[in-house]
């Protein structure tokens, strides 16, 4: 009865071991899926960022085209207003101001006071130079206003790619390396090629920095990468 009892024993405890592999297996298999999963969606946050982060450095080469070429022709329309301030300006006038209206409309959006601004109409009587300059002037100071706020959408938009990057090169490593492996900072800066955001890593006990999977699945990706921007002053 005893030896009976024993086999029986041995028998549940074997298949106590099988159940909790095969838990162990669909659980490890659930959290690579995972995994993959937030790697394909950080792939993509990285390939709009990188697109984003090239329209605004295109935005911005033209920005500075239209500055200087405004700058030029802004000084001559003053040159000419005062002497002739109540004249007509010349048609040719009327149109290199229109251009310039229409690349700075094309170039900035969302200026109340940019918006407001209309071409002038080339037709019948022309608008006196007085006139023309105070368009111009108030195109300069929009682009002035737009190169203020660059500076913050571009710092914005280089620390988000960072994150970007950092997310999907430590997925990238744990899905290449060995299961239940953490990559380290030191790792993760080895497959970018340059700084990751320090706030997507934790140190452990060995004194060393490795990334931090469990902030990452408290958060929805996109939202995570968008923390990623509060900490810029961690990124190494």
């Amino acid at each position: 009865m005893a030896e009976n009892n024993s086999k029986l024993a041995t028998g549940e405890s074997k298949v106590t071991r099988a159940a909790r592999k095969a838990e162990k297996r669909r659980a490890a298999e659930e959290l690579r899926r995972r995994r993959t999963g937030q790697l394909e969606n950080a792939k993509l946050a990285v390939e709009r960022l990188e697109k984003a982060l090239n329209a605004f450095e295109n935005d911005t080469v033209r920005h500075r085209a239209l500055s200087s070429h405004l700058q030029g022709f802004y000084e001559e329309i003053d040159k000419l207003t005062k002497s002739k301030a109540l004249v007509e300006a010349t048609d040719l006038v009327v149109q290199q101001s229109n251009y310039i209206i229409q690349d700075a409309k094309d170039l900035i959006k969302g200026d109340v006071h940019l918006d407001r601004v209309k071409e002038f109409v080339p037709a019948g009587t022309n608008p006196e130079y007085r006139d023309v300059l105070l368009v111009l002037r108030a195109i300069q100071q929009s682009l002035a206003r737009c190169e203020t706020q660059s500076e913050g959408r571009k710092k914005n938009l280089t620390s988000e790619l960072r994150g970007a990057r950092t997310i999907s090169a430590a997925l990238q490593c744990y899905l290449d390396g060995k299961e239940d492996s953490i990559p380290s900072k030191a790792e993760i800066q080895a497959v970018v090629g340059g700084s990751v955001t320090g706030d997507c890593f934790a140190e452990y006990e060995d004194g060393n920095d490795y990334f931090d999977f469990e902030k990452l699945d408290r958060h929805d990706l996109d939202a995570y990468l968008g923390q990623t921007t509060v900490h810029k002053d961690q990124a190494q």
